[in-house]
C-alpha cells in the first residue's frame, strides 16, 4: 500500500480495505479498535466510523513519554494543539 512510504498521500485502496476491515470489527461487536500498527493511524482517523473509539497506541506512548520527562509540555486533550 507504500503508507510509510508516503504518508501524506495514501491509497484509495488502503483508506477502503481499512474502513472495511474496521466496519467488520464493528459489525462484530468491537467496542474499540487499536491501531496497533504504525500505518494504520496515518489512514484511518476516529471521525471516519460511526460509533467507534480508535485508540492509537503510538499517541499513548508519546504521552506517556511527555508525561515522565517534561509533564508542564502535556495537552490536556489528545485533541488539544499546543
Amino acid at each position: 500500500y507504500g503508507i510509510k512510504a508516503n504518508p501524506d498521500i495514501h491509497s484509495d485502496r488502503a483508506r477502503n480495505d481499512l474502513l472495511y476491515a474496521a466496519s467488520e470489527l464493528v459489525a462484530k461487536g468491537a467496542e474499540l479498535i487499536v491501531s496497533g500498527c504504525t500505518e494504520i493511524p496515518l489512514v484511518i482517523k476516529e471521525d471516519m466510523i460511526d460509533n467507534i473509539h480508535i485508540v492509537d497506541p503510538t499517541l499513548i506512548l508519546a504521552r506517556s513519554l511527555i508525561r515522565y520527562t517534561s509533564p508542564e509540555k502535556l495537552c490536556e486533550s489528545f485533541n488539544n494543539s499546543c
